[in-house]
This record gives structure tokens, C-alpha cells and sequence, in this order.
């Protein structure tokens, strides 16, 4: 965590003022209910293996003390360091006058840039939102699901099929079937906006997509690209309920619709982070549903960081991200430049994969407060109704949740001395939050009268 906040301070970002509106945010978001502080623990890292170094003639004292804990030596010096690697099990400590430091082993690995044709050429959204230093921590993991709730997604698509389980590619709801595969080739706006989030990296073909996750393609716009609100409302629920862990809402209407509330609502209540576009119409009205207070608003910038002219701001605006000449996929193996909100919003929601790709047990609150507080202010300072937090950064955002997941979890859940792998120490913090009785969602609730019409991107 030294390197961390050392990063953190020489890219001259305050980490105690953004963690302290990422606690503020969660306030909001959600009520909090933390562990409390059991025992300091000197575990900053994810792993059961540890450097330890000793005072010189030590070595034989260390090595008796972690055999006692029920340890295992695994490496010694073999060029007179007075170190060695040991496994110890989760948050064993040991405290000794002649240990010098008790770390845990870290990773290391080479920088990471994709070799895909066209990001050093044309991805400029990826560039400026620092894609290839995020991509040295996470590129995504596949038990991570997101939705893609737009029209009909090309699955067979060469930079997009890794990422589809054939089990379980989606839903039409438009035509009332489980093959959401587009009417036509016009019918690519879902194709896009599914290439922006998760085209497969690193295949020397095309585009670099943020996160190798799982996608679901969700058909609810037919291939004019309009839809009604019932079936963009049945897609958020059947995307809840059948696992995804992120949902991205490329479309909106001007009027509020009842049977759409609920539905994110449901999503919200069920731990999604629901993203959606602000709007095309360059007005200060942001869209139903990004409208929502459980929606993630995100506006479009150009290529200067300034509010593309189309991109609609008000006061539920919460992000903005590139949403010019924006190169992603579209059926039949082709590719296309695009403008629009629509385009904004799946860099918020792959950003937000990745993050949730390392830290799978972090809420969805805690998750919308992690993005928020990752970003690069423009416009007026802190928050403002044009460009809400700002633009957000990929690694400041992965350098901040992973101060803030070691500041509220490590540090405040005790796990009992047993050997749990990585993954299995996720999976029981998990459950410790999930089954969590004290906390409680905090729901914004507004009345309204229920429109029939149509959804446009």
C-alpha cells in the first residue's frame, strides 16, 4: 500500500479528500454497517504468503515460530539476504522483537499494451482514460456478467464471441425469443456499444474492449432503435435475475415512466449497478432512465474534454467520458466511428467491470461512490451539472478502490487463522456483507403517472 498512496501522491491526487467523499457518497447510496475493528492487522495484501525479514542470526528463531503457527517455509535467501518466503494463513500476525518487517509477497509484472490494430491508432477514449495502466492491474474476469440492455447484439462477432457464454447469450424481448442476434446489419448500435465495454483484447484484430467479462445481450430496442418501456423494464429485470452485476441503459426518453422506476429499482435493491446515457438533445434535461437516482448519469465529452454539443447535462448528470468518433464494433465483422451519450456510457460500465473484476464483494453503492471519486474534475470544481464529478480515470479509480477495499475491509473484518485461498477469502467476505442484516438500501422514491411510449437512443 506504500507504492500505492505514493503513486496516489505523485499524480498529486489527494487520496484522504476522495476517500472522504467516497464515505460521503456512500451515505447516500447506502446506509453503512462495517465490522468493527477486531485486531490491527499488518495484512495489506490479498495473499498467505509473506516476506519476512529477521535480525541477523535469526533465521533458525523464524523458522521454528512459523512452523509453530502452522506455516511452511518457502523460500530462503541464496544470496545472504536475512529474509525469507513464508505461508501463513490470513491475518496470522506475528509480532517478535527480531522481525524486521512482515509483508505480504506482492506481484510484479510487465507494463501491458494490447496488440489489437486499431487502439494506438484510433482509440483515443481508451488513451485518455489511462486503459493500458489499468490494464497492468485487471483486463476482467469472465464471473463477472453485464448486460448490455439495447437492441440485438452480433455474438458471433470475431471481437466480441470470447466474450459470450453460448449457454446463455440473452434475451429478445422485442421478439419474444432467447436469440437477441440483430434484424439486419443497420440494426448495430448494440453491436457498438457491446464492443466499447468487452471486445476481446489482445487477439491482433480491431478494437481493445475495457473488460474480458461475461456480456448478456439484452434486446429491447427493435432495429429502428426504438423500444416501448415495458420491454426495456422486462430486460433490466430478466438481466437482475439471471446474474449480471452491471446493466448499461444506451437509450432514454423525456417522459417518466412508472413500470421503468420499478424496474431499476428492482435491479438497485438486487446489488446492479445500473449506467445509462444522459441524452443526445445538447438541453439541460438528462433521459429516463439515467434520470433515475439509481442510475449513474453519464455525459459525453469531445476529444478537447469539453461537453460534446449534443450531450444533455443537468443536476443528476454524475460522469462524463468520451462520446466522439468513438471506434467500436458493428455486425458482419466490421467497424464503425459513432458520436453520442450512447457511447459514453459503456466506458463508465467497462471501467466499472474492471473494478468489480478485482473486488467482486464490493455493493453496488460502494461501487457508484469508487467511480465517482476517480475521476478528473473539468468545469466548475467538484461537482457541477455539466460534467457532474468528471471525467473518469481507469487507474486512478483501480488506485483508489484498492486503498479503500484495505482501509474497509481488511483492516475491519477479522477472518479466523485457517488456510483460505484468494478467491475463498472473497467469497466468505462476500457472504459476511451479504448476510449483513443491519445494512440497508437507502431508496429514492418519486411519483408519477404511467406514459406509454417509445424509448429512443
Amino acid at each position: 500500500m506504500i507504492t500505492i498512496l505514493f503513486i496516489l501522491q505523485f499524480l498529486k491526487i489527494d487520496i484522504e479528500e476522495r476517500l472522504a467523499k467516497i464515505e460521503s457518497l456512500i451515505n447516500i447510496y447506502q446506509r453503512k454497517d462495517f465490522y468493527l475493528l477486531e485486531e490491527k492487522n499488518l495484512a495489506k495484501g490479498f495473499s498467505n504468503y509473506w516476506v519476512i525479514g529477521y535480525k541477523e542470526g535469526k533465521k533458525q528463531d523464524l523458522k521454528n515460530l512459523i512452523e509453530g503457527k502452522g506455516g511452511k517455509i518457502i523460500k530462503e535467501s541464496n544470496t545472504g539476504g536475512n529474509y525469507l518466503l513464508a505461508y501463513l494463513p490470513l491475518f496470522q500476525l506475528i509480532k517478535e522483537d527480531f522481525i524486521r518487517y512482515f509483508e505480504p509477497s506482492v506481484k510484479l509484472k510487465y507494463s501491458f499494451s494490447p496488440n489489437d490494430e486499431f487502439y494506438f491508432k484510433y482509440q483515443w477514449d481508451k488513451w485518455v482514460m489511462y486503459s493500458d495502466w489499468v490494464w497492468d492491474f485487471e483486463i476482467g474476469k469472465k464471473d463477472i456478467i453485464v448486460a448490455i440492455c439495447d437492441q440485438g447484439i452480433d455474438y458471433y462477432h470475431p471481437d466480441l464471441r470470447e466474450n459470450f457464454s453460448f449457454d446463455l447469450i440473452g434475451y429478445d424481448f422485442v421478439d419474444n425469443d432467447n436469440d437477441p442476434y440483430p434484424e439486419n446489419e443497420e440494426e448495430l448500435h448494440g453491436t457498438h456499444v457491446a464492443g466499447i465495454v468487452a471486445g476481446v483484447i489482445n487477439n491482433y484484430i480491431g478494437i481493445s474492449g475495457w473488460a474480458q467479462v461475461r456480456l448478456l445481450a439484452v434486446r429491447v430496442l427493435n432495429e429502428h432503435g426504438e423500444g416501448s418501456d415495458f420491454d426495456v423494464a422486462e430486460g433490466i429485470r430478466w438481466a437482475t435475475d439471471n446474474g449480471a452485476r452491471i446493466i448499461n441503459l444506451s437509450l432514454g426518453t423525456d417522459t417518466y415512466s412508472s413500470v421503468l422506476k420499478e424496474a431499476v429499482e428492482y435491479a438497485y435493491k438486487k446489488g446492479v449497478l445500473l449506467i445509462a446515457a444522459s441524452g443526445n438533445d445538447g438541453m439541460a434535461n438528462i433521459l429516463y432512465p439515467a434520470k433515475f437516482k439509481e442510475v449513474i448519469a453519464c455525459g459525453a465529452l469531445n476529444k478537447s474534454n469539453g461537453l460534446a454539443y449534443f450531450s444533455n447535462y443537468g443536476k443528476e448528470q454524475e460522469l462524463v467520458a468520451p462520446g466522439t468518433e468513438i471506434l467500436s464494433t458493428i455486425p458482419n465483422n466490421r467497424y464503425i466511428l459513432l458520436d453520442g451519450t450512447s457511447m459514453a456510457s459503456p466506458q463508465i460500465c467497462g471501467i466499472a467491470s474492471l473494478i468489480l473484476s478485482s473486488f467482486p464483494f464490493l455493493t453496488n453503492c460502494q461501487l457508484r461512490a469508487i467511480l465517482n471519486g476517480g475521476t478528473v474534475d473539468l468545469g466548475d470544481k467538484g461537482w457541477d451539472r455539466y460534467y457532474g464529478f468528471g471525467l473518469l480515470n481507469a487507474y486512478y479509480t483501480y488506485l483508489i478502490a484498492q486503498e479503500y477495499v484495505y482501509r474497509e475491509y481488511y483492516k475491519k473484518i477479522k477472518v479466523e487463522n485457517q488456510n483460505y485461498k484468494k478467491e475463498e477469502f472473497y467469497g466468505i467476505l462476500g457472504n459476511k456483507l451479504r448476510n449483513n442484516k443491519k445494512r440497508k438500501m437507502v431508496y429514492f422514491l418519486k411519483k408519477g403517472k404511467y406514459f406509454q411510449k417509445r424509448i429512443n437512443f
